[in-house]
């Protein structure tokens, strides 16, 4: 595993791929600690059981470390770790140099430049669902679609709700879309390249019917954080899904003054939101939606992170 001299390649040249894979998860998790590489336990856990579910064919990764931890790597599976080894390295998140990763009950396929699927954002899910419970066959709107994490997530756990997405990235577009029709719900999702102020005018000149939620994920980092994100984001995830204005507010004042024409008046709208501005959407919110109930829900980490009216 010989490299260039920078610190991170330095801090792999101890690694002998020679010996048993339990020692190889140790040695190399060690040298990831050293490279400064966050959560190394995790990530070469995770590319060492990709590796191994490859190699068998199974692409289960669930079980195929403790089954195969006393024996060596063969020449094959040597290189692939190598190569995934050297994407987190380069700071790659896990997500997309695995290619998937599982989101409320759905495994997505997941690229470099397009938002990955985070944890808090599961507890959006959560309460759309909640909001949809009395929906017998909700219609719903998802801004910024990215994988179609949201979704798609609400289309598994209500089998008569759809989805309208949009996303102004075509490359989203195709990858909701793909993830969708490998899910099995193609027929009741889809997702367009467009942003919300056009979207919402060609609904609007389409006569097309008010939908009972808006579900969104938006760019929402203000411009003055830029630069000081991790590189894994900075470096995969497109900024035009992080950062939106000086304030961050930019699409989340759009999205909030397009509901009128997109929701009807007592639909559920549920938002993702920065703990900076989370207050300030609440406002925005209310002053949109006076007859519903606005409310802050918090992240995993008591962080304010979703705007709710319903």
């Amino acid at each position: 595993m010989s490299r260039g001299k920078t610190a991170a390649w330095r801090a792999l040249e101890s690694v002998d791929m020679s010996k048993t894979v339990s020692s190889v998860v140790s040695a190399t998790t060690a040298a990831l600690r050293r490279a400064g590489i966050p959560e190394p336990q995790l990530s070469v856990e995770h590319l060492m059981a990709e590796t191994l579910a490859g190699s068998d064919g199974s692409r289960n990764r669930v079980g195929t470390l403790a089954l195969a931890h006393d024996r060596a790597l063969t020449d094959t599976e040597t290189a692939a770790f190598d190569s995934m080894i050297t994407k987190r390295l380069d700071r790659m998140p896990i997500q997309m140099i695995l290619g998937s990763w599982d989101f409320h009950n759905i495994t997505l396929k997941v690229q470099p430049g397009i938002l990955c699927p985070r944890p808090e954002t599961e507890l959006l899910v959560d309460l759309a669902l909640t909001g949809l419970s009395s929906h017998a066959s909700p219609r719903v709107v998802d801004v910024g679609a990215g994988t179609g994490a949201i979704g798609l997530a609400i289309l598994n756990e209500h089998q008569h709700a759809t989805c309208d997405a949009i996303d102004i990235d075509p490359a989203a577009v195709t990858l909701s879309l793909s993830n969708a029709s490998s899910l099995g719900v193609a027929d009741r999702y889809s997702c367009r390249a467009d942003g919300i102020g056009p979207f919402a005018r060609w609904h609007s000149a389409s006569r097309s019917p008010p939908y009972d939620m808006l579900v969104s994920n938006p760019p929402y980092i203000p411009d003055a954080v830029r630069g000081t994100l991790s590189p894994e984001v900075e470096r995969y995830e497109a900024g035009t899904a992080l950062f939106a204005g000086h304030d961050g507010l930019v699409v989340l004042r759009e999205i909030i003054d397009s509901l009128d024409t997109l929701v009807t008046p007592s639909a559920p709208v549920l938002l993702e939101v920065d703990c900076s501005h989370a207050d300030r959407v609440v406002e925005l919110l209310s002053h949109r939606r006076p007859r519903q109930a606005v409310r802050i829900e918090c992240d995993l980490d008591g962080r304010p992170r979703f705007a709710v009216a319903m």
